[in-house]
Parts: structure tokens; sequence; C-alpha cells
């Protein structure tokens, strides 16, 4: 998000938009309506798109374990998120999160649990773990060819939280970039 700006989830329940920014450029989403994405555990995929299938067509995106269903009515929307919710208290899924749509490319991007984020300059261990503890994150790789630069993954994913985390670290002084990782509609 841009530096002075309302989160993520603030923005979304005053302005129904959110944004993110990617380099330089502000990225304006909006949340589909109609859909909700399930990251499911191994071995649970068919339990999942069985529940799923309740509230109408699931598609399963077995590379990445999501399950995406598209609402038959999206008043249900409410329903589809708590068996969501319960499949993840149950064990067979890791993460519910919402399908946003690219204002500007009117893609649609599943939001995941990573963020990528470039300090200006290498980090020791100790401001690692400084970072992790204060945004509720873990490392999860730094890149081999840009060391200043790593992808951390969001401790409790649920809901808008990977787009507040990375809105909070991209305002830190010591960040070069902080933008989250989706899963997207690729476009032609």
């Amino acid at each position: 998000m841009m530096k002075g700006k309302k989160s993520a989830a603030s923005a979304k329940k005053s302005t129904e938009e959110m944004f993110y920014r990617q380099g330089t450029r502000q990225v304006v989403v909006e949340t589909v309506q109609n859909s909700v994405a399930v990251r499911y555990m191994e071995g649970a995929r068919e339990a999942v798109e069985t529940a799923l299938s309740a509230f109408g067509q699931v598609l399963i995106l077995a590379a990445r374990r999501l399950a995406v269903v598209e609402l038959r009515d999206p008043a249900r929307r409410s329903d589809a998120l708590k068996t969501s919710q319960q499949l993840v208290e149950d064990g067979m899924a890791e993460l519910v999160t919402p399908v946003l749509r690219d204002r500007e490319s009117d893609l649609r991007q599943i939001l995941t649990d990573e963020v990528t984020v470039r300090f200006k300059s290498i980090q020791s261990a100790e401001k690692l773990k400084e970072v992790e503890r204060k945004y509720g994150v873990s490392v999860a790789r730094q890149n081999e060819f840009v060391p200043s630069q790593f992808v951390l993954k969001v401790d409790q994913p649920s809901g808008l939280r990977t787009l507040d985390v990375a809105s909070a670290l991209d305002e830190a002084d010591d960040v070069q970039f902080a933008s989250p990782n989706f899963v997207s509609e690729h476009g032609r």
C-alpha cells in the first residue's frame, strides 16, 4: 500500500477497494464476492472439494493445492467461509483466502500467505528475527541472487492479513519494497 494510507482491511471497510504497491505502482484490487479459495492439505483434496461443492462449482488448482469455489448464490458467502474455516480447524485445509480482482487488468488473483520483501541493505540474522516477531512472519527463503530480498510467510494469514502485512512492511524505513504474493489468472 502507499505510505500514509489506511491498511488493506480498513480501506476495504471504508471504500470497498484495497490496494498494494508493486514497485512504485499502486495496484487497486477488489474482493470477488462470488468466490472463495481454500488451500487444502496433502491428501484432503476430495473432502475439501466435496464440502465446497455444496456452495457451487469448484475449480481445483492441483499444483498449488487450491480449491476455488464459485458460489451459485453469493448471499451464501458467509456459509461458505464458515465451512472453509471449519476445514482448517479439522486439519483438512491450511488457508482460506479471498479471490481478488485487479481493477486495471480485470484478472483474478488468489492471495497467498507469502510476502516478497526487499530490504535496503543486507539484514543480519538478529534483524530478521526482529522482523519476524514484529510482523508475525517467518522467513521462508532468501533470494540467492539478491541477498537483501526474502519471501516471508505470514503466520496467521486469514482474510486480508497478507495484504496488511505487506503494506506495513512496505512502509518500514529499511524496506525498499514489500508486495503480497498471488496465484494469478493469466491474461493474453
